[in-house]
């Protein structure tokens, strides 16, 4: 075999080179069924230097075998080819059996994926070179790289999916799910995403609109409200100059359908929330009993859902009233009107609030305070959802029957003040009282205003008493424009007022406070040249701690109203102090 001169050798093995010039025997027969194998041979010298080629792995570079043989194996191969091959061609002489791939090119410049498996061989004990073994896995690569592509965008399917289970708002879930497409794509290194829906713009740090785009719109209930949009930035390698795949085209649209999908149920879901909340904000009001309907195919409500107090209630438990379908079997006969009008007859958007009497399980009667909502039911078309809640104010009707047939006596305990209609001090006390301990069983709030009328002294001593109880009496008036049925105002001594505002805490109590502060501002008690002049209150408010002392609670809301007097008049004060 003849020596290349011209090519320096790559690496010197320590071992006779001389004893590898020579192919190993071999029979005509064998070399003639080497020659007629489809996997490419060759054996390669300690030197690096072709010994031997099948004809397979000639014609793969367009050569004569008689050409490639002697030559080092850097003169056939590309450079780059050979220098990852490089390492496990010495592993191979170390004495290794190596298995590696490879890309390369055949005689008509493709790109081709190689398997490659080196053998080493030894003579004497010492190893003169190695047989290689090329088998071309190019149609396995190419299956292995769709395969991939595949599973990257399941994996973006998956992800999404787990968004859309996790995420509690639409834009939440949008801003999150851009961040997980562009992995997806092929040159996922380059691609850059952005969601557009409605008003609002979500996409990836480097995205940047260009010519290279997928799109497809985002369709809600089957209106286009937005765009799912990739981009490369500059155009990337690509077979017929289109960087984007058959397969990622239809992924841009499965990924903006399932999208459009979600901000449906979000849509639908989010209007039911906002019932939901309406009806919260009013069961905190009435909270005994709170219950939830739904229509049946016939459009008769049945109960969904019932929580609270219904047995103490009632008498039944939550099992038997909803084995019935509907309360509306404990509603007694002279109330039924009132239960349809106010409860089953309702449409979307309406509400309905009633006081009504339910015989009990034992047969006793008992007055329930209603107040319903319905809203359509957005996940069902064309049902209906009725939101109720359910407040015991036996004890109240007692109160007031008590009150009622007890007329004279409390009249003659002048529970009423003259001057300004409303309930004195005395009576105060003993609603208070009352109040307190249904607080503390029921857990409700309560609310207690005390109000005083700014430089009343001066008034009463420059225009005559006459004049001053003119203001208490509208005092009274402006009172009860500004309370609602359940609340109780009294005069509580002088000109100093008081309210009860049972079932309700701090924050409504300051907006009631408010409304009579503008109110009896807004009165005018002069004519002539004096008038225009304006009457001003200072209140103090407190909302009632559990177990609190009546009269620590009293003192709390006048140390209140004094704050109010000290900082300026004309104002309210109020805190948990």
């Amino acid at each position: 075999m003849q020596q290349n001169d011209k090519q320096p050798p790559i690496f010197e093995h320590p071992t006779d080179a001389a004893a590898g010039a020579e192919l190993p025997k071999r029979d005509e027969i064998l070399s003639f069924v080497i020659d007629g194998v489809p996997a490419l041979l060759t054996y390669a010298d300690a030197n690096l230097r072709y010994v031997y080629v099948n004809k397979a792995y000639a014609d793969w570079y367009d050569r004569k075998k008689e050409d490639i043989i002697g030559k080092h194996i850097h003169e056939l191969l590309p450079a780059e080819v050979f220098q990852r091959a490089l390492p496990h061609y010495r592993r191979a002489l170390a004495g290794a059996t190596v298995t590696f791939e490879n890309k390369t090119t055949n005689k008509d410049g493709q790109e081709r994926w190689v398997s490659v498996r080196l053998v080493p061989y030894r003579s004497g004990g010492l190893v003169t070179g190695f047989f290689a073994s090329l088998t071309d896995i190019t149609e396995r690569k190419r299956i292995e790289a769709a395969l991939h592509e595949r599973i990257k965008e399941l994996k973006c399917l998956y992800s999404i999916a787990d968004l859309i289970q996790a995420a509690a708002s639409g834009e939440e879930m949008l801003a999150q799910a851009v961040q997980i497409i562009p992995p997806a794509m092929i040159h996922a290194e380059h691609a850059g995403a952005r969601i557009i829906w409605k008003d609002r713009d979500f996409k990836t740090v480097n995205f940047r609109r260009t010519e290279w785009r997928i799109a497809a719109d985002l369709v809600v209930q089957g209106e286009p409200e937005g765009l799912v949009e990739v981009c490369y930035p500059e155009m990337v390698p690509a077979p017929g100059g289109n960087p984007f795949v058959k397969e990622e085209r239809e992924f841009i649209k499965v990924i903006a359908e399932r999208l459009g999908r979600f901000i449906e149920r979000v849509r639908a879901a989010e209007k039911l929330l906002e019932s939901e909340e309406r009806f919260r904000r009013v069961s905190s009001l009435i909270s005994d009993i709170v219950y939830s309907c739904k229509t049946d195919a016939a459009g008769v409500f049945a109960i969904v859902w019932m929580t609270g107090a219904a047995e103490r209630i009632t008498g039944y438990s939550i099992q038997e009233i909803t084995a019935e379908r509907c309360w509306r079997f404990m509603v007694i006969e002279e109330d039924l009107a009132l239960f349809e009008k106010h409860v089953t007859s309702l449409t979307p958007g309406l509400h309905g609030a009633c006081e009504l009497r339910i015989r009990r399980k034992d047969g006793k009667t008992v007055w329930l305070a209603s107040y319903a909502e319905c809203v359509a039911d957005e996940t069902t078309p064309g049902n209906l959802i009725l939101y109720g809640g359910l407040l015991d104010i036996t004890e109240r009707k007692q109160m007031d029957a008590e009150l009622r047939e007890s007329e004279k006596k409390y009249r003659q305990l002048s529970i009423v003040d003259e001057l300004t209609r409303l309930y004195n001090s005395r009576y105060f006390y003993v609603l208070l009282k009352s109040e307190i301990e249904r607080s503390n069983r029921y857990k409700h709030p309560l609310t207690l205003l005390l109000l005083d009328i700014d430089n009343f002294k001066a008034y009463n001593d420059a225009y005559g008493h006459l004049r001053g109880d003119r203001v208490l009496s509208r005092l009274g008036e402006v009172l009860k424009r500004c309370l609602r049925q359940a609340d109780a105002a009294f005069r509580y001594g002088g000109e100093e007022f008081t309210v009860l505002l049972p079932m309700a805490g701090q924050a409504e109590g300051i907006v009631t406070a408010e409304r009579i502060r503008k109110k009896f501002r807004e009165e005018n008690f002069l004519s002539g040249r004096d008038r225009g002049e304006a009457m001003t209150l200072s209140i103090g408010l407190a909302e009632y701690r559990s177990q609190e002392d009546m009269r620590e609670f009293v003192n709390r809301v006048d140390q209140f109203m004094y704050q109010a007097k000290k900082e300026g008049k004309d104002r309210i004060c109020y805190g948990t102090t």
